[in-house]
C-alpha cells in the first residue's frame, strides 16, 4: 500500500512527454519526479530507516526506465513528425518550399510586417522553351537545370524572403517590404544570373527566364489576386518574346 502511493511518479512522465511534448515535458517530469523522490526519500528513508532497500531501489531503477523510455519515444516520434512535415512542405528535387506553404507563408508576411512595411511583392518565374530541353537532353539534364535555377534563386533571396517551387519549371518569390522598382530590380538581376551563369552538367544551350511581378496590396488583397496579376504579366511576358520581365 506504501508503494501505491507513489505509482503517479510512474504516470508523470509518461503523460507529460505525450501531452506537452520533449521540451515542456522534461519541465514538468523534472519538477514532479524530483518533488516525488524527495517526499519518498524523506518519508521513506529519513523519518523510516527500517524501509528494505531493495523497495526503494525497485521504485528508482522502475522510474529511471519510464522516464528515459518516455523521452525516447517522444524525442523519435517529434523527429518523425518532423521529417513528414518537411517533406509535405519541400519540394524534393530542389529542396524549396512547395506551393502548399505558398498561402500560409503569403499570409504570415502580410499579418507580420509593420504597417508602414506594409508590402508583399510576388516574383513568378518561368524557364522559356523547358520543355526542349527536356525533350532534347534528357529528364536528368532537365532536373539538373532545375536544380541549378533553384540555387541561383537561393543565392540571391534575402533572409525573410520566401522561395517556391510550383512544379514543372514554374517558380515563385515571395519579397516582404521592397518598392515597386526594387522588386523589378531583383528580379532584373534574377533574369541576367540564370541567363549568364547556368551551367548543368552535359547542358551546352542557354536557359533564359521569363517574370511576371505583381505587389500587395497595389493588386489585390487576397492572394488569389496577386498570383492572377502576376501570372496575367508572366505570360504577357513570353508573348512579348521572352527572356524579359513584365511588372506593371
Amino acid at each position: 500500500f506504501t508503494s501505491a502511493l507513489y505509482s503517479w511518479l510512474f504516470i508523470v512522465p509518461v503523460l507529460s512527454y505525450l501531452l506537452l511534448g520533449t521540451k515542456l515535458g522534461t519541465i514538468y517530469s523534472v519538477i514532479y519526479v524530483l518533488s516525488g523522490c524527495a517526499i519518498l526519500t524523506y518519508r521513506h528513508i529519513v523519518q523510516n530507516p527500517g524501509t528494505p532497500v531493495i523497495a526503494i531501489v525497485n521504485i528508482a531503477l522502475t522510474l529511471t526506465a519510464i522516464w528515459a523510455l518516455s523521452y525516447t519515444y517522444e524525442q523519435k516520434r517529434a523527429q518523425t513528425v518532423k521529417r513528414l512535415q518537411e517533406m509535405a512542405s519541400l519540394d524534393p528535387l530542389t529542396g524549396l518550399n512547395n506551393r502548399l506553404l505558398l498561402s500560409s507563408i503569403f499570409d504570415m508576411l502580410c499579418e507580420t510586417l509593420p504597417e508602414q512595411q506594409k508590402s508583399v511583392s510576388m516574383v513568378l518565374v518561368d524557364l522559356d522553351h523547358f520543355k526542349k530541353v527536356n525533350d532534347k537532353y534528357g529528364h536528368g539534364v532537365g532536373d539538373a537545370v532545375l536544380v541549378d535555377v533553384s540555387r541561383i534563386i537561393n543565392s540571391m533571396r534575402r533572409r525573410n524572403d520566401w522561395a517556391f517551387r510550383f512544379g514543372g519549371e514554374e517558380f515563385c518569390l515571395l519579397i516582404p517590404d521592397v518598392t515597386p522598382h526594387q522588386a523589378h530590380s531583383i528580379a532584373e538581376r534574377l533574369r541576367h544570373s540564370v541567363e549568364h551563369t547556368l551551367s548543368a552538367e552535359g547542358f551546352d544551350a542557354t536557359i533564359t527566364v521569363s517574370i511576371g511581378v505583381a505587389h500587395w496590396p497595389e493588386n489585390g488583397d487576397a492572394l488569389s489576386q496577386i498570383y492572377k496579376v502576376a501570372d496575367e504579366r508572366l505570360y504577357k511576358a513570353k508573348e512579348q518574346g521572352r527572356n524579359q520581365i513584365v511588372s506593371e
